[in-house]
């Protein structure tokens, strides 16, 4: 009997899981994917240019700057061919969703990663086949959408699924997923290759989307599109079943609200929370809208920044975009190079090695922006403008630190340290992303968002340009100076902050917008499921 209550009780809560695991396992594909593939390159390159016993045995630094430095542009080269088709395509992919049903659109980008790991896989046992062949995979995994329409379309899913008392709650966990997901997956992945091989790091990649596929076919109901509407419209699930999060690309994290909050302030943050979830859900295509509807919504979204608004919100705005765009650049600096830097003489790091580096950095950030930054909030009784703004300080002070320690590194225990010293990192996306969503009305939450996410792609193709030619001109004098160049980008940025600090204080005295309601001079920034880049 107790087995039969079990098992009514487990099917209860499979029955309201919807896109949850799917994002889980796309975090963790994606986690594991990046490392491998320069590892590949690295590995291809050496092998096309020269011959195993060089590449094992005897490589002198001249030749190993050589492949690194080539192998740098390829991984450049690489990443522009599966990010900017795939940010078209996700664009596309969102508003065809709403006329032709959700589940295709979580079936095409991995039906596309299917056919990038079985090529991988080729690749992997076919050390010689040309790197050109590579490009073309990861050409056609980008025009199937990749990872990005996976995340716009489980994100509308869930919108169509849930409704404003439950979607905040949902979004909450599929952003939670991501932490789970992503160590996970840069664990496996080091150890995989230093047992198995590069191919059993594309084998379970091209398993885990054969698997959601399947997932998709036979477990998910439709949500949009004209058959949906034809029997009966929205799709309902029971309980509750709502959705996670909002936005990135790349991302992400909550603080809770403070303790001594009154029962009106509390319902008021949570409508507002509400109108910006389903202002991204209308965008994200939460609702069905024809072609002029769709490029009226991207004419707002490109122009979102730059309309006139009351006092100084205009300029506040574009400098918390200006901050966010020098942040994504660093963020692309450390994500492109960490691989070949740690590959790199004196360190030289096994897969392993990396797997763990990449694991306790993701680990560390998750646990200061789920953990520390809502305990902070909640054991502050009043924060303003300076707190805020500190903290977002205080974070770049953090990752300008650990940068700074990763270019002189020169032994494994250093470069361990730094993401202990660099675990603040999430702080200044997030607190900035909450200040953005107080600069702009609540229908614009979308539009804001998603400008947010278009530039992200842009400047993080641009920052791969800069930093894969930075770090390839620098290997034979001091291999570390592309991540100098980083934390000096981010000490610009820590200068823009420091004159928010000063111009938001100065508005607040004409703009009742900035005011707190204990006469701090600025309304707190509710953090609560904002992201961060």
């Amino acid at each position: 009997m107790k087995f039969t209550d079990s098992m009514k009780t487990l099917y209860e809560i499979l029955r309201h899981v919807s896109v949850e695991p799917i994002m889980f396992i796309i975090s963790m594909t994606t986690f594991m994917r990046q490392p491998t593939n320069q590892l590949l390159v690295l590995h291809k390159v050496c092998l096309l240019n020269y011959n195993a016993t060089t590449c094992n045995h005897n490589m002198t630094v001249d030749v190993e700057n050589d492949i690194q430095a080539d192998t740098a542009y390829w991984n450049f080269y690489l990443k522009m061919a599966l990010l900017i088709p795939g940010a078209v395509v996700s664009s596309l992919y969102g508003p065809l969703s709403d006329k032709l049903g959700r589940r295709v659109f979580l079936i095409i980008p991995s039906v596309g990663n299917i056919f990038g790991a079985v090529a991988l896989i080729i690749q992997s046992e076919i050390t010689l086949m040309p790197l050109e062949y590579l490009l073309a995979t990861e050409l056609i995994v980008g025009l199937s959408g990749n990872v990005v329409t996976t995340y716009v379309v489980a994100k509308s899913y869930l919108c169509d699924i849930t409704d404003r008392t439950n979607r905040t709650k949902r979004l909450g966990v599929i952003k939670s997923m991501s932490y789970f997901g992503g160590p996970v997956g840069a664990f496996l992945s080091g150890i995989l290759i230093d047992r198995e091989g590069f191919a059993s790091v594309y084998y379970i990649i091209a398993g885990i989307h054969v698997f959601i596929v399947i997932y998709v076919a036979v477990w998910l109901q439709e949500s949009q599109g004209e058959d949906h509407h034809e029997k009966g419209g929205d799709l309902e699930l029971e309980d509750g079943v709502g959705e996670h999060s909002e936005q990135e690309d790349h991302h992400k994290d909550g603080a809770e609200k403070e303790g001594d909050e009154t029962t009106d302030d509390a319902s008021t943050r949570k409508e507002n929370k509400t109108d910006e979830d389903n202002a991204m859900c209308r965008l994200c295509g939460g609702t069905r809208q024809g072609l002029t509807e769709v490029f009226k919504g991207i004419e707002n979204m490109l122009f979102v920044c730059f309309r006139e608004r009351v006092g100084f919100r205009r300029k506040h705005l574009v400098i918390v975009q200006l901050i966010g765009i020098i942040h994504n650049i660093g963020s692309t600096a450390e994500s492109d190079l960490t691989v070949l830097y740690t590959k790199h003489s004196p360190l030289n790091w096994s897969a392993t090695t990396i797997g763990f580096f990449f694991t306790l950095r993701t680990v560390l950030k998750a646990l200061t922006l789920s953990l520390g930054l809502p305990l902070f909030f909640k054991l502050t009784k009043h924060h303003s403008l300076r707190m805020d703004l500190s903290l977002a300080s205080f974070g770049i002070i953090s990752t300008t630190s650990a940068l700074v320690m990763i270019s002189f590194a020169e032994t494994t225990t250093v470069m361990m340290i730094a993401p202990f010293v660099g675990m603040f990192v999430g702080f200044p996306s997030l607190i900035l992303n909450a200040i953005k969503s107080k600069l702009v009305e609540p229908y614009e939450y979308g539009a804001l968002f998603a400008f947010t996410a278009l530039i992200q792609t842009l400047t993080s193709t641009a920052g791969s340009a800069m930093f894969s030619s930075i770090y390839a001109a620098s290997l034979a004098t001091w291999p570390g100076l592309a991540f100098m160049v980083t934390a000096l980008i981010y000490v610009v940025s820590l200068g823009l902050i420091s004159y928010l600090w000063f111009d938001m204080k100065k508005a607040a005295e004409d703009d009742q917008r900035y005011q707190s309601d204990d006469g701090s001079g600025y309304e707190k920034v509710d953090t609560t499921d904002e992201e961060s880049d």
